[in-house]
């Protein structure tokens, strides 16, 4: 269904809450709510869990100027615009002369083109996500564990606990509560995937997965001058990512007694 068409039939008889109307009657609405949702997915699977291992992996080392300097080489990402990330992954992908292809040339394959196919271009953005934003985020999680007890992990050692035993039984139980934190944050953005990257990064050849709801918004408001449209686009993504927030805060009130929020209830007399 053509947006104009729909746009033409109903703009004389819905008011108020045509323009959510026209939203979900729009058939292209659910191909880019597929794209979003997939992405989203994506980024809990890959960029939520990243920077957990490597605070682990970060913790267990014991040189002092190696530890720093890894730290510091993790987080200067985060502080790149994603144009520069953007001209990056496209060199490190370019077919001719980008490090991934001579690789595998090295190895007798044909180059890739990796940044003009639709059905990769989902794990692209997740992936150079992960490179960006996992230091920032390992930087709470080693701050977190610089809280946890030594005396725990002595205790456990005297116990006969190897090193992933008590990673297990002490560490991973006690960064709990972050974890729930930085989840409940991520699910709040699961359709809010960063307008900058995805513009940064998309092609008109992509578009089939990678159009999503925040560059769709963008091109209805600012380039096609549509603002009303745009908000109702907007005022969806920011309902669904409320109620995914305070859904997946209750249920981890229910299985773990923690959560981001947390309100009281008085008891009856």
């Amino acid at each position: 269904m053509d947006y104009n068409y729909v746009m033409g039939i109903t703009k004389s008889k819905w008011v108020g809450l045509k323009h959510f109307k026209v939203l979900f009657a729009y058939s292209e609405f659910y191909r880019i709510l597929r794209n979003t949702m997939v992405i989203g997915l994506y980024n809990l699977l890959f960029k939520y869990p990243a920077p957990l291992i490597l605070a682990l992996i970060l913790n267990e080392i014991r040189v002092k100027w190696f530890k720093s300097t890894a730290q510091t080489l993790l987080f200067v990402p985060y502080f790149l615009s994603w144009v520069i990330v953007a001209r990056l992954t496209y060199s490190i992908l370019d077919p001719d002369s980008g490090m991934v292809n001579i690789l595998l040339k090295a190895i007798g394959l044909e180059s890739y083109y990796f940044m003009i196919k639709a059905q990769i271009f989902p794990v692209i953005v997740s992936l150079t996500g992960v490179w960006r934003d996992s230091g920032f985020a390992c930087i709470v999680y080693l701050a977190a564990l610089t809280a946890i007890d030594p005396q725990l992990y002595e205790a456990a050692k005297i116990d006969g606990a190897n090193k992933f035993q008590q990673m297990i039984n002490i560490t991973i139980p006690l960064l709990v509560p972050t974890m729930l934190v930085l989840l409940l944050v991520n699910i709040g953005q699961f359709l809010n995937t960063g307008f900058n990257q995805i513009f940064t990064l998309y092609n008109p050849l992509v578009r089939d997965t990678g159009e999503i709801l925040i560059n769709y918004t963008y091109t209805k408001g600012v380039s096609q001058g549509e603002y009303s449209f745009a908000t109702a686009v907007g005022v969806f993504q920011a309902l669904v990512g409320a109620v995914l927030v305070v859904s997946g805060n209750k249920l981890s009130l229910k299985l773990t007694g923690r959560g981001l929020f947390y309100v009281q209830r008085k008891e009856k007399r």
